[in-house]
């Protein structure tokens, strides 16, 4: 049997995934200030050359993440609304 392991923080891998938090979270009274820094942090991690798969809430979400990301880099990044996978 093969045994799998989480990687540590300093391995490659080959996307970053994140959830951005949205108004139906705890994370409601400091949306706003939350949601710069995720933008900080993915426009940080694509411009070091790392994927990231970032979940949204919803399509308008994503549009409106997707216009203000800086992108730079070689390496995209990918917004998932929740609407188009089920579970």
């Amino acid at each position: 049997m093969q045994s799998r392991r989480l990687i540590a923080e300093w391995e490659s891998c080959r996307s970053v995934l994140l959830a951005l938090p949205h108004a139906a979270t705890d994370w409601n009274y400091i949306l706003p200030d939350a949601i710069r820094q995720y933008r900080r942090l993915i426009s940080a991690l694509v411009g070091n050359g790392e994927c990231c798969v970032v979940i949204v809430a919803d399509r308008e979400e994503a549009s409106r993440l997707r216009n203000r990301l800086v992108y730079v880099g070689e390496c995209p990044y990918y917004l998932v609304d929740k609407l188009t996978y089920s579970t």
